[in-house]
């Protein structure tokens, strides 16, 4: 009987998700059965896959899973067979989660990209709350600076003061 050896239920899965297991040997060969499943009695099985001669196994995209918090896991377990058709028992279930993956517009789901994404839309953020601050200074002070461009930092503004009377 293999024994489950990855993912690892105590840390959230990467995508796509790997699996691995420890090799059954055999002078006639083996092959392997995977299945996963949302519970641990395997009676709902999302992938099950069939004749694998490798111990492991990683998800094609076709085959990606939903986001799972780690209280809901994924169940999986593995089984060997010889060419004589000898069929091992189940291995112990294995549980895995998967966190929320952040998709782009175009469809894509790199982390880079979706950590530049944020990083860019948290520094348009912070200057549009720092401009805000400025203006709100300037006006505390009964004037109006009007410059004469959207980047002042990146060159030397012209501006003009105007009085402002209330």
């Amino acid at each position: 009987m293999p024994d489950a050896l990855q993912p690892d239920p105590t840390v959230k899965a990467s995508r796509p998700v790997h699996f691995d297991w420890k090799d059954v040997d055999d002078d006639s060969g083996v092959t392997y059965t995977l299945q996963v499943a949302t519970n641990d009695k395997f009676e709902d099985i999302l992938v099950e896959k069939e004749g694998l001669t490798a111990s492991e196994y990683t998800l094609a995209k076709d085959e990606d899973l939903e986001s799972v918090i780690k209280q809901t896991p994924y169940f999986w377990r593995v089984k060997a067979a010889d060419s004589a058709a000898n069929e091992s028992d189940w291995s112990e279930a294995g549980s895995f989660y998967l966190g929320t993956v952040l998709t782009l517009p175009n469809g894509e789901t790199d982390l880079r990209m979706s950590a530049l994404v944020v990083y860019i839309a948290g520094a348009l953020l912070a200057g549009a709350i720092a401009g805000a601050f400025f203006l709100g200074r300037r006006f505390s002070r009964r004037k109006i600076i009007i410059t004469n461009g959207p980047f002042p930092a990146l060159r030397q503004p012209e501006h003009k003061e105007l009085d402002v009377y209330s």
